[in-house]
């Protein structure tokens, strides 16, 4: 499942497959738990980096980004976005073809819903 979210102002592709799933279960000992890990700065950067670098090996490409490298570029609201994008795209990998539940993207929460002129991949 590949999704794209903004980081410094540029289009950034996410990854998630087998590799990146791999990755998570062994980091968290299952991969319920990446859940709640990605609520946090931390792993947001660390699950996105993972995601990012995912795509560009796919992509051919061979850089390498850090959640250090993220964290400079990245603002706090393109640090939702991200969240929710590597939610989705997670979400997307693991049950293809089905919607993340309402509670994870704030569609029942007023305060949590997309604002005008926001991407949210």
């Amino acid at each position: 499942m590949i999704r794209t979210v903004l980081i410094g102002g540029r289009e950034t592709p996410l990854r998630c497959d087998l590799n990146v799933l791999a990755e998570l279960e062994h980091r968290y000992g299952k991969l319920d738990a990446v859940v709640d890990a990605i609520q946090t700065l931390a792993e947001i950067r660390e699950i996105a980096a993972l995601m990012i670098n995912e795509a560009a090996w796919a992509d051919g490409r061979r850089e390498r980004v850090t959640a250090l490298t993220i964290g400079r570029d990245l603002t706090l609201d393109e640090a939702h976005d991200l969240q929710t994008g590597c939610l989705l795209a997670f979400y997307g990998c693991i049950y293809p073809g089905k919607s993340l539940p309402a509670d994870e993207t704030g569609e029942d929460d007023p305060a949590k819903k997309q604002t005008p002129g926001r991407t949210i991949a």
